[in-house]
C-alpha cells in the first residue's frame, strides 16, 4: 500500500477567520446591536465550522501526487507530472498556493497548515525537481 502523508488546516488562524466572518455577517444583519449572547453563540458555531472545515479539507501527498480541493471545495488528484503551474492568491489574509493542472480548476494548497514544515519536507522529497510546485515551496519561507 502507498504511503500517505495527510495535511490539515491550522486550528487557531482557521478559526479566527470564521468567527471573524461570522462577526461581519453579524454587523452587517444587525448593526453594532448585538449581546453576549450573540457572540457565545458565534464562538460555538464557529468552533463547530472549524473542527469540521479541518476535519473535511485535508492536502494528502503521496508519491506519485497530490490530493487537494478546489475553489468550490471538489476534491482532486493531481499527479506530479500533470501539474503545469502554480499561483500564489491571498484571501482575506490566507496564503494559498494553486496548482494548475492540465485537466482540471486549480488545487488550492493553504500555507496556514499545522504542520508545514513536515509539508514542505514533503513536498522536496516527493515533487520532481522541475516541478512548479517544488520551486515554489523552495522560494517559501
Amino acid at each position: 500500500m502507498e504511503e500517505k502523508k495527510i495535511f490539515r488546516s491550522a486550528f487557531l488562524i482557521t478559526f479566527v477567520h470564521v468567527f471573524l466572518l461570522y462577526v461581519i455577517i453579524m454587523v452587517i444583519d444587525d448593526g453594532f446591536a448585538f449581546n453576549t449572547m450573540d457572540v457565545l453563540a458565534g464562538a460555538a458555531i464557529s468552533l463547530l465550522c472549524t473542527y469540521v472545515m479541518i476535519r473535511f479539507y485535508k492536502i494528502t501527498i503521496q508519491r506519485d501526487g497530490i490530493r487537494g480541493y478546489d475553489c468550490w471545495g471538489i476534491f482532486h488528484f493531481i499527479e506530479w507530472e500533470m501539474i503545469v503551474d502554480v499561483k500564489p492568491i491571498r484571501i482575506l489574509g490566507l496564503k494559498y498556493i494553486r496548482a494548475y493542472n492540465r485537466e482540471r480548476r486549480p488545487l488550492w494548497l493553504p500555507l496556514f497548515l499545522s504542520n508545514f514544515g513536515e509539508f514542505k519536507e514533503e513536498i522536496q522529497k516527493n515533487v520532481p525537481k522541475n516541478n512548479p510546485l517544488y520551486s515554489a515551496f523552495n522560494d517559501q519561507e
